[in-house]
C-alpha cells in the first residue's frame, strides 16, 4: 500500500530509480560508505599536513618568527620558499581535504600551496609561538 503510494508521488521515472536503488542498495551504500571514510582520512590527511608544515617552518627558522604579528608572518610566508615537497612526502595517504569540503584533492605541492595558503600557516604558526610563551610562563609561576 505504502510502496503504490510512494510510486504514484515518484512517477515513471522515480519508480525505475527507487528500482534500481533496490536492486543494487548495497553496492551504492557501499560506495558513498567508501567515499566517506576518504574523506575522513583526507581530512586527517590535512590537518597532519598544517602540523608538519608548521613544525618544519618553526624548527628550520627558530628565532624569525618570534614577536612577529599574523599580517608580518603572512608576509614573510608569501617570500619564502616553503619546503613542501619534504613535509609532503611524510604523509602516507594521498589524498587531501581541506576542512568544508567534499572533494579528495590529490596530495601534491601544487595541491597543497592552493589549500593551504600563507595566512592559514602564519595563524598556526603565530598561534604555536603563543603557546609555547604561556607554558614558559606557566611553568615560571610554577
Amino acid at each position: 500500500m505504502i510502496d503504490a503510494i510512494v510510486r504514484s508521488f515518484l512517477g515513471n521515472l522515480g519508480s525505475t530509480i527507487l528500482d534500481f536503488y533496490n536492486t543494487n542498495s548495497l553496492w551504492i551504500n557501499s560506495a558513498i560508505l567508501l567515499y566517506a571514510l576518504l574523506i575522513i582520512l583526507g581530512r586527517s590527511a590535512y590537518s597532519s599536513l598544517l602540523r608538519e608544515m608548521t613544525a618544519e617552518l618553526l624548527r628550520n627558522n627558530p628565532g624569525s618568527f618570534k614577536n612577529k604579528s599574523v599580517q608580518s608572518l603572512q608576509n614573510l610566508l608569501s617570500r619564502m620558499e616553503l619546503p613542501w615537497k619534504d613535509v609532503i612526502s611524510r604523509i602516507q595517504f594521498p589524498f587531501i581535504v581541506p576542512p568544508g569540503k567534499l572533494r579528495l584533492y590529490r596530495k601534491n605541492v601544487e595541491k597543497a600551496e592552493a589549500l593551504i595558503p600563507p595566512e592559514i600557516l602564519a595563524s598556526l604558526i603565530h598561534e604555536q609561538i603563543r603557546n609555547e610563551k604561556q607554558k614558559q610562563t606557566d611553568s615560571k609561576l610554577s
